[in-house]
């Protein structure tokens, strides 16, 4: 190869590396959108709706606004008009967040939030449904956000209010791997529910609707242990509850104790499975309980709260600290 060459060869490269250097300092990223064609024609609902701009010629511009807003999960252009669409929705199971717009195409940015305090911190999500990367096994869930309570970042794993989902009579198997819709009533699934807590410190909290009264209990270093026992583990001296539940019926008694359901018996008593008895169902039984909410009627049992009566709604979230 002629001097020349080498020359021009080595012009390149010295031009190739400041480039890198640039895009390095300016703290630019490239990423990689991706399309479904069940939503072709679609666009995000107004409340889901982050920006609406006219006359973006070019859909890289309109993706390009997207990805410089850290709120922005997708994006929706139609080319005939060209309307660019900002949205924070990125569930791809439900076209709940969505409405139709004829022409237009959505673009997903790719996931990386592992949980809903990951959803908080990083895109300042509001609550509502959200599709995450769970950190270990990197399966992709859809699941409910609560970015209210109590600060917010909260992911719902249990929710229970107008019984259209049996909560009872499921074997095992629904139970470590959920039922139900994250849009309605449903339980997330035992062993999404291990390795959402076993990413890092969390809490738990319960909710119960009783009456016109609310209650709830919270409890620090929730995990699952012991594999597919899923072994309830809590740190009962961190409980918080509300005014109105009676300190010796509380969740603290289920700690220790592994996941027991119909098809399934773990508990701790000698004589019978818990989860047969009076409706019970699947949960962390001792010597059997008094606080199950996956028992047959209504939204559960709590009887720290009211004793022979079901809850009228309860639902179960957990959050990384």
């Amino acid at each position: 190869m002629d001097t020349n060459r080498w020359n021009i060869l080595f012009g390149c490269l010295l031009t190739f590396i400041e480039v890198l250097n640039f895009i390095s300092s300016t703290g630019i990223t490239f990423v990689k959108y991706s399309s479904d064609d069940r939503f072709i024609g679609y666009r995000c609902v107004p409340n889901q709706t982050i920006f609406e701009i006219e006359n973006m010629f070019y859909p890289t511009r309109c993706s390009m606004l997207c990805h410089l807003n850290t709120t922005c999960l997708s994006v929706a252009y139609q080319p005939e008009t060209y309307m660019c669409i900002g949205c924070r929705a990125n569930v791809k199971k439900w076209k709940d967040p969505y409405e139709t717009l004829p022409g237009s195409s959505l673009y997903f940015k790719p996931i990386t939030a592992t949980d809903c305090k990951d959803m908080l911190t990083r895109h300042y999500a509001p609550s509502g449904l959200y599709e995450i990367m769970l950190w270990w096994s990197k399966k992709i869930i859809t699941v409910y956000c609560d970015m209210n309570t109590d600060g917010g970042g909260w992911t719902v794993i249990h929710n229970r209010f107008d019984g259209t989902t049996s909560f009872y009579d499921r074997r095992f198997n629904d139970y470590e791997n959920g039922f139900g819709m994250v849009n309605g009533e449903f339980w997330l699934g035992l062993k999404h529910i291990q390795e959402l807590a076993d990413q890092g410190f969390s809490e738990i909290r319960l909710e119960m609707t009783w009456g016109t009264g609310k209650y709830y209990e919270t409890y620090k270093d929730f995990k699952l242990l012991d594999g597919t026992n899923y072994t309830l583990s809590i740190d009962t001296g961190s409980a918080d509850r509300s005014p109105g539940i009676d300190n010796a019926r509380t969740f603290s008694y289920n700690n220790g104790y592994p996941f027991t359901s119909l098809d399934r018996d773990m508990d701790g008593h000698p004589k019978s499975n818990c989860a047969k008895d009076d409706g019970s169902g699947g949960w962390w039984y001792g010597f059997c309980t008094s606080v199950d909410l996956n028992t047959r009627r209504g939204g559960g049992r709590h009887d720290g709260i009211v004793s022979n009566h079901p809850l009228m709604a309860s639902r179960m979230l957990i959050r990384r600290v």
